[in-house]
C-alpha cells in the first residue's frame, strides 16, 4: 500500500496543478457546469486547452472572470455586452473612457426599462380602478379574453 504525502498531492489548490477542470471552475465560481459551458460558447470564458484525457482545462483566472460576470449581470449588463467588455480588457487592458461609456449606456438602458415599467404600472392602475368601479364580472371577462 502506497501512502501519498498530502503536500505532494496535485489537487485543486496545488501549485503543481495549474489548470482546473470544468467542474472545479463551476464549484469555485459558484455556478453550474452548464453555465460555464454556456459562457464558453458565448466567448466569455476560454479553455486553455485539453488534458491528455480530453478534458477542457481552465486557468485559475477563469474563476475570477466568473466572479466578475455575475455581479455585472446583476447591475444590468447583458452577456453580449460582457463579451465586448472582456474582449476589450483582454486585448487592450482597462480603458476608463470606454468603461465609462459602457456603464453610461447600461444606465440609460436601465432608465428606459424603469420608464417602461412605470408606464405599464400606470396602465394597470387605470385598469384596476375601472374594474373596481365596474365590478368583478368585467375583470373576469377581460382575463378570459387575454388568456
Amino acid at each position: 500500500m502506497v501512502i501519498m504525502d498530502p503536500r505532494l498531492n496535485p489537487g485543486v489548490d496545488s501549485r503543481v496543478n495549474t489548470f482546473l477542470k470544468i467542474g472545479e471552475i463551476a464549484r469555485l465560481g459558484e455556478v453550474g457546469v452548464d453555465t460555464v459551458r454556456y459562457y464558453e460558447r458565448l466567448g466569455l470564458l476560454h479553455a486553455q486547452g485539453r488534458s491528455a484525457g480530453g478534458y477542457r482545462e481552465f486557468s485559475r483566472a477563469t474563476v475570477e472572470r466568473i466572479r466578475f460576470i455575475k455581479p455585472a449581470q446583476s447591475l444590468g449588463f447583458r452577456l453580449d455586452e460582457m463579451v465586448s467588455v472582456l474582449n476589450a480588457i483582454d486585448t487592450e487592458g482597462v480603458n476608463y473612457q470606454r468603461a465609462h461609456a459602457r456603464l453610461s449606456a447600461v444606465a440609460e438602458r436601465i432608465d428606459a426599462q424603469i420608464e417602461d415599467l412605470r408606464r405599464v404600472r400606470s396602465e394597470i392602475s387605470v385598469l384596476l380602478a375601472k374594474y373596481e368601479a365596474d365590478g368583478c364580472e368585467e375583470l373576469e371577462s377581460t382575463v378570459t379574453r387575454m388568456g
